[in-house]
């Protein structure tokens, strides 16, 4: 026998006795859910799938509720987008853990500093390599010259000292420095476009650097006989080798950047001149007092370029400004994360993006902030615990010194000290994924204690972080018919998911706790390889 419904619009006929999230997924839609699993019964904790029935106006928990006939369903309602946001308020209120490590966040280009760690680590250098530059685009010098904040934020820092962030990141660009060829960095093919970028101080190198590996032609304009701006002007040779700063900077060359220095703005390239020549243009050209002449009154104010601090797009469609022409930059590492955010507006306009239909003025509308967990305060029994999977030696400091940097030896020594407070899961956490795409508040119902952070290490490839768990039941039921597994324990509030008898996880069936692993809706459980 068969029963039809409605859902979003979608007339859908089904067997009777199917769920709602089935019919919806037989059309298509699709429902979010967290504590659903194919092939086992309903267990309707998360009530993340909920769905609203029209006619009676009553929200249905989709994984459980049957399809009846006649029913007219709503998936995407205000009042499913808001019942399904009070869920994920709640399931937070008891997550504790960081979605990014706190150096990740405290640096302004957001580097995968841990991933890049558990690269050293290994001595995968290679990948240790790629993901620094993903954001960073010259880690040798970065790693010399930058104050380094993420160090300040380090949570090893509450222990003994934090982490030789630094230091590790210059000797993964040190190391990679002689494989610095164009095919290692993955340049997409040829767009057609023709990207200018005018100074090259560091918001301009990174803005060309990035504009070339989203696959744009790029020209970098530059007034003085060599590139670098205030860093191969203000940083002694001592701090910062000249060698390592020629050699960092060739790679510009051969990812096939045009370089043309000694050009003077105004009587050699007028902005006229480059509107003709170039679908899009950056303007990095340091603070204003000698560059005003060169720019129409039009785009400055107040010794700054005018831009609209969303899109950093001026007046003129087009045309984007970073770096300390549009504000006071105290740190190179911060003007080359704003020359690459730049470069990542440029190439958005470039493809036609909807966000540079309007007013350039105007305030833009901002996406939800992406959702990240974060633990205000770590006890010192949560920091012993997160030491048991660390190296408990003290900083290590360079045998050769500071200029010299690190041996393999030391760098391996230094990135093992690591406590990997970071997320092991964080790209398959769907937990985050609801919790951004619903606006989701962790604070909302912030509990007066919470729980304490344990890591369960015993395994040689899975990590078990109990204070993650949102207590969904999924490794409860694939494990159920196994001989040691996990259970619920506790009652009501209390309730938890354990390991009954604080029994190993390498006594759980190997092939149902990966399973168990791959179907974690957050980073409860996660393999330690995941980087």
């Amino acid at each position: 026998m068969e029963v039809t419904c409605t859902i979003d619009n979608h007339k859908i006929t089904v067997k009777k006795g199917s769920t709602i999230l089935e019919a919806a997924g037989k059309a298509g839609i699709h429902i979010p859910v967290l504590c659903h699993l194919d092939g086992h019964t309903p267990f309707t904790s998360c009530m993340v799938c909920v769905v609203q029935e029209k006619t009676s106006g009553k929200l249905l928990p989709s994984c459980s509720a049957r399809v009846e006939e006649g029913m007219i369903i709503e998936t995407a309602s205000d009042a499913v987008f808001k019942a399904r946001q009070d869920a994920l308020n709640m399931l937070l209120s008891e997550h504790v853990g960081e979605c990014e490590a706190p150096c990740t966040r405290t640096c302004p280009a957001h580097p995968g500093l841990p991933q890049m760690i558990r690269h050293i680590k290994t001595g995968s250098l290679d990948a240790a390599f790629s993901i620094i530059q993903q954001v960073i685009p010259f880690p040798s010098i970065t790693g010399r010259i930058c104050p380094a904040p993420c160090e300040m934020a380090c949570t090893r820092a509450g222990i003994d000292a934090p982490v030789s962030l630094k230091l590790l990141e210059r000797y993964a660009g040190d190391i990679a420095a002689g494989r610095q060829t164009k095919d290692a960095y993955n340049i997409p093919p040829d767009t057609g476009k023709k990207a200018a970028v005018i100074g090259a101080g560091p918001a301009g190198l990174a803005a060309a650097y990035s504009l070339r590996l989203m696959g744009h032609s790029c020209t970098l304009f530059e007034k003085e006989a060599g590139l670098g701006g205030h860093i191969r002007k203000s940083i002694p040779a001592g701090r910062l080798p000249r060698e390592v700063l020629e050699r960092e900077l060739s790679i510009l060359g051969k990812i096939g950047i045009t370089i043309k220095t000694g050009i003077s703005k105004g009587s050699d390239i007028s902005l006229d001149e480059l509107q003709t020549d170039y679908d899009t243009i950056i303007l990095a050209v340091g603070k204003l007092a000698d560059n005003e002449s060169f720019l129409p009154a039009t785009l400055c104010g107040n010794n700054s370029i005018l831009i609209n601090r969303e899109t950093l797009m001026t007046g003129t469609p087009g045309i984007f400004a970073c770096g300390a022409c549009t504000r006071p930059m105290n740190m190179a590492i911060r003007a080359m994360t704003h020359g690459c955010l730049a470069a990542s507006m440029a190439d958005r306009f470039l493809k036609g993006d909807t966000l540079f239909n309007i007013d350039s003025r105007e305030p833009v509308r901002k996406k939800n902030k992406l959702f990240i967990s974060t633990v205000k305060h770590y006890t010192q029994q949560e920091l012993t615990e997160l030491l048991n999977s660390a190296s408990p030696d003290n900083r290590v400091t360079p045998l050769n010194g500071e200029d010299r940097g690190f041996i393999k030896e030391e760098a391996e020594r230094g990135a093992a000290r690591c406590l990997h407070c970071d997320c092991y899961k964080i790209e398959g956490c769907l937990l985050r994924k609801y919790s951004q795409e619903y606006n989701a508040d962790q604070l909302r119902y912030e509990q007066f204690t919470r729980k304490q952070i344990r890591r369960i290490a015993d395994h040689p490839s899975i990590i078990f972080e109990p204070a993650k768990c949102i207590k969904c039941g999924r490794c409860v039921r694939l494990t159920k018919e196994t001989m040691h597994g996990f259970c619920f324990t506790g009652r009501g509030f209390d309730v938890d998911i354990t390991i009954p008898f604080d029994i190993p996880l390498q006594l759980i069936e190997e092939k149902t706790l990966k399973s168990c692993v791959q179907l974690c809706p957050t980073g409860a459980l996660a393999f330690k390889e995941e980087v």
